[in-house]
């Protein structure tokens, strides 16, 4: 009797899971039709991972080009809000010197009316990482730039 029962129920979940899949007859199947329309990798420190490739929000994008970019002296004038050049400068301009381009993970952006927060993994060698947070805002000619960031 007890096999009997435990046969029904392993046909069930055979049953349950072929439906969650929209019907497919295999699980193969199942996972070639969702298209890719999964989600990024929670992690820790900073939540649900941005998808690079297609991104939540048009301040990411700004963001990615930002922190991939070389040091030079026009890295502020090219991506940081021309209110916030001189006090970025000054407070992070020797750090951001020692790390960029970076090799960088966003979390998923939260937008807060005219500004956008985005928690930032900055991968060290070794597999250390610091966890930055970045602030943007736009400009008047509506370019998202960066206007604060928070070091640890």
């Amino acid at each position: 009797m007890v096999g009997l029962q435990r046969s029904i129920f392993i046909l069930f979940l055979i049953g349950l899971s072929t439906v969650s899949l929209g019907g497919a007859a295999t699980v193969y199947e199942g996972v070639l039709g969702l298209d890719g329309q999964g989600t990024f990798p929670l992690d820790s420190p900073i939540g649900y991972m941005e998808d690079p490739s297609q991104p939540s929000h048009p301040a990411i994008s700004s963001a990615y080009i930002a922190m991939n970019d070389f040091y030079r002296p026009d890295w502020f004038k090219r991506y940081v809000h021309p209110s916030a050049v001189f006090a970025l400068n000054k407070l992070h301009g020797k750090r951001l010197s020692l790390t960029l381009p970076a090799t960088i993970a966003f979390g998923k952006a939260k937008v807060h009316s005219d500004q956008v927060f985005l928690p930032t993994l900055i991968y060290r060698t070794g597999g250390e990482f610091e966890v930055w947070d970045l602030f943007l805002t736009q400009d008047s000619d509506g370019n998202w730039l960066i206007h604060s960031i928070t070091l640890p």
